[in-house]
């Protein structure tokens, strides 16, 4: 059987593909690009996070308290998300704690370097540590298809963050950015 971090990024590819192409079409060269990246990853973080607090993230992984990042990013309109089971639980914590790797890269922009959001994207040790607890809870589970609906509708929800953006978002974004 294939490693859970191998088997849930060949099953959530497609939508992966989606998140990284919106993201992909943001100018990170510019504030204003900057700014609509943050809003992009605000709509998309906060409705997950606020999902996984709900279905108890924080008894299945110990490091949720710290690793939450929604905290960081002014409150903004975002879709509800439900999570049903721990299985779910892992699937949507799998597309959190990944984006991290993503966020060391985008951390390298100019108008991001200091973003608070992206401030512990270059823990090394976080996201082995993240796997190893994956792995025992996929030998512990043996919930497969439900880890892959929690990352699904994890990746789901940036998806739709994507599609509800109003320029009144990046606005808001760009102000707090400049501050």
């Amino acid at each position: 059987m294939d490693d859970i971090r191998i088997w849930l990024a060949r099953v959530t590819a497609p939508l992966h593909r989606r998140v990284d192409a919106a993201a992909a079409a943001i100018d990170l060269t510019t504030a204003d690009g900057a700014a609509e990246l943050v809003a992009f990853m605000a709509r998309g973080v906060r409705p997950v996070e606020r999902a996984l607090d709900r279905a108890g993230a924080g008894a299945l992984y110990a490091a949720w308290s710290y690793r939450r990042r929604a905290d960081t990013l002014p409150d903004c309109a975002a879709d509800e998300l439900s999570l049903t089971g721990e299985a779910e639980v892992w699937g949507a914590l799998y597309v959190l704690e990944g984006s991290r790797l993503g966020g060391r890269f985008l951390s390298r922009a100019p108008h991001l370097a200091h973003h608070p959001f992206f401030a512990d994207s270059g823990d090394r040790a976080a996201w082995p540590h993240f796997l190893a607890c994956l792995a025992a809870a996929d030998s512990h589970l043996d919930d497969r298809a439900g880890m892959a609906t929690g990352a699904s509708a994890a990746f789901a929800a940036f998806l739709t963050a994507d599609r509800n953006a109003t320029t009144t978002d990046a606005d808001a974004w760009r102000l707090a950015l400049s501050s």
